[in-house]
């Protein structure tokens, strides 16, 4: 006869699981059930980390992103086409890069 740990009723000898309210009946089934429940969360946990470490890399990215295109917007000087030969030259540019021509 093997007893429940759980609620105290008796069990067939060989029985893994009380027939009354479900509990474990040995040791090795306890230790076995706590293995298999760390498992699932670890797996679990592992899951939603991941999935929450990709949305923060995503988020972080778009703004990243959108820092960068802020600054480019603030730094990179106009444009204008050199007189001479058409190139586009910036406005801090003192020369024409394609021609060579001083700019006005």
């Amino acid at each position: 006869m093997v007893y429940c740990y759980n609620c105290g009723k008796s069990n067939a000898e060989g029985a893994k699981y009380c027939n009354d309210c479900g509990g474990y009946l040995t040791m090795g089934n306890r230790f076995e059930a706590s293995v298999d429940k760390f498992a699932e969360d670890t797996r679990r946990f592992a899951k939603d980390f991941g999935e929450k470490a990709s949305e923060t890399a995503r988020k972080l990215a778009d703004e990243a992103k959108k820092a960068v295109d802020d600054i480019s917007k603030r730094v990179t000087p106009k444009s204008l086409p050199c007189p001479v030969c058409g190139r586009k030259i910036y406005e801090t540019d003192t020369y024409c890069w394609g021609c060579g021509e001083k700019r006005h």
